[in-house]
This record gives C-alpha cells, structure tokens and sequence, in this order.
C-alpha cells in the first residue's frame, strides 16, 4: 500500500496532460504498464518500473529543467518501495506511540 500512495502523491497517476514529456508519462499508470510479471517480487518488480519510468523521465526531459540533478534522490525513493516494509519496523520501534505496531524481522 505504501508504495502505491507514495508514488501517487509524488509523482501523481499519470492520467493528466501535464504529466508528460514528448508524450511519454512517468505516473502511476505508467510504473504499473512498464511492471515485470513477477508476482513472487511485486514490490521489487514495482520498485524497478518506477525507476526505469523516472529515468526514462529525465532522458525526455527538456535540458534546461535540468532534471539529472534530481534523480538519484528519485531513485533512493523508489527504492523504499522494495524493502520489504522494514522501515516501518524501525519507525515503529523509534516511536512510543506506535509501540502496538507490528514489527517484522527482516535482514539487514
């Protein structure tokens, strides 16, 4: 759930004019289009779609919005969307009031 909210409110849905370059999108909708078939590793599978679509996103870009500088922050992102929940785990643990939150192991 995470990484769809997330995606959505920061890159949006991807149904919008606005949301494109050379007709090329870089929402939602795009990220779910450009996903591999691995339902054994959805989160990983979305997490590698939104970052080929960013990049394909700066690469369409117009130069002088310089877009380049922006997409390494981008991809560290995108790349919370595979890990597994763990930093809810460890936020859950930073945070007394959400002490009753599960917390999941996972390795490191």
């Amino acid at each position: 759930m995470y990484a769809l909210v997330d995606y959505v409110n920061f890159k949006g849905e991807g149904t919008a004019p606005a949301e494109r370059y050379r007709g090329e999108g870089w929402g939602l909708l795009q990220v779910l289009d450009a996903m591999a078939d691995r339902p054994e590793a959805a989160l990983a599978a979305f997490a590698d779609a939104a970052a080929a679509v960013l990049a394909r996103r700066v690469a369409l870009a117009p130069a002088e919005r310089r877009e380049t500088r922006w997409l390494g922050g981008w991809l560290t992102r995108v790349a919370t969307y595979a890990e597994d929940r763990r930093f809810e785990a460890e936020a859950a643990a930073d945070n007394p009031a959400r002490q009753d939150a599960p917390v999941q192991k996972g390795s490191s």
